[in-house]
């Protein structure tokens, strides 16, 4: 069997990527089978399949998606017709690719792009598309054509999502999905899985956040938060931020009367290291379609407190795997906090059963096989 990607991205921070690589990794060494995947563009991402030996190939192409705040101003919808175009030449070196690797099935990472849909249906060769986001409430962008979109869409003759949130969104707001099947995301068992972790038992409590230091991603919640906090919690915590940040963060981290207890570090390829030295995490997004960071921290045996809406949301069940609140409820996150550490022994108990929940239930070995059980459905 061999299966033709097409990435969407090149990043080795995007969720998506590393998902999409860990995938491939297991395909190749559990099942055997024969991968390779396209990139639209040169990126950081290369490195992630150099160091595990998988096959790539970067042909140029564009996406499909706008902003949503300038979709209708004459300069966007230039560039989409420009991208639009491009994209012919695009279509046609994939399908060359294609026919070279003689690709059983071409398997779509994201919703972002479209050219490799084109290419396989022009080519006879059966579609995966991978939901892996909420583009409008996660992404802040839109389909620029929806009847366009929808068409192309309807090529895929499996649709996955990686969580029951995303299924019911794109339900919801009228977009079709072909043979749609819910696949969590997996993660690494072996590079996260801490059995012998213990949290809160230092004199100091470690907080992480890690991810981009923006609104939704919930970190300017969580630094109001830490501002909330009594005096004599302040004094029992260290809070160490991993991540991108920007001018807005960092100012309002320079001017914060808690910055003395906060640690900015940037963007890290390795954060493995950051969840076996933190007790609690905090994963605070406005909208999350899977929830990457929340599975890794519970699976390292973190105690997770993470907002209840979305992929998220399907992860964590408040006081039972981890801690939940509603994005932007401020002070829940701080009683949230406040009751974690005040109730050590009863936060144990809660991250081991979130880290017992995550390694029996969505370990990248798994993801594997329930994927590898679809590809047979659609080449027999």
């Amino acid at each position: 069997m061999k299966i033709v990607f097409i990435s969407t991205d090149n990043s080795a921070s995007s969720g998506a990527f590393i998902s999409m690589t860990v995938l491939n990794e297991y395909l190749n060494k559990d099942h055997g089978i024969d991968t390779k995947i396209i990139l639209p563009k040169k990126g950081a991402g290369v490195s992630l399949l150099e160091e595990r030996k998988i096959q790539y190939r970067i042909i140029r192409s564009y996406d499909w998606l706008v902003p949503i705040n300038i979709k209708n101003d004459l300069k966007t919808k230039c560039i989409y017709f420009a991208k639009r175009m491009l994209n012919i030449i695009s279509v046609a070196r994939i399908r060359k690719e294609l026919r070279k690797e003689k690709a059983d099935i071409v398997h779509i990472n994201t919703i972002y792009g479209y050219v490799g849909a084109i290419a396989a249906k022009k080519e006879g060769i059966p579609i995966v598309w991978h939901f892996r986001e909420i583009i409008e409430k996660g992404h802040d962008k839109t389909f620029m054509d929806k009847t366009f979109s929808q068409k192309i869409l309807g090529y895929a003759d499996a649709t996955v999502t990686v969580s029951k949130s995303v299924l019911n969104y794109y339900y919801e707001n009228g977009i079709e999905m072909n043979h749609p099947i819910v696949i969590h995301n997996g993660i690494d068992v072996p590079t996260f899985y801490n059995h012998d972790k213990k949290i809160f038992e230092g004199k100091m409590t470690s907080i992480l956040f890690i991810g981009d230091f923006s609104h939704n991603k919930g970190a300017f919640d969580l630094l109001k938060a830490l501002e909330l906090l009594s005096d004599e919690l302040i004094s029992q915590i260290e809070v160490t931020f991993v991540g991108r940040s920007n001018d807005e963060f960092d100012e309002l981290i320079r001017r914060s009367p808690v910055r003395k207890i906060i640690s900015i570090i940037g963007y890290q390829k390795n954060v493995e290291d950051y969840y076996r030295k933190s007790d609690i995490v905090i994963t605070g997004a406005k909208y999350e379609a899977f929830g990457r960071v929340t599975s890794e921290a519970m699976l390292s045996g973190c105690l997770v407190i993470t907002t209840d809406d979305s992929g998220s949301g399907e992860l964590v069940k408040d006081k039972e795997t981890g801690y939940s609140y509603r994005y932007g409820d401020v002070d829940v996150l701080v009683g949230k906090i406040e009751y974690a550490i005040n109730h050590k022994e009863e936060s144990q108990k809660i991250a081991k059963q979130g880290q017992r929940f995550i390694k029996e239930n969505m370990s990248a070995k798994q993801n594997a096989d329930n994927i590898v059980e679809l590809y047979r459905t659609l080449i027999r």
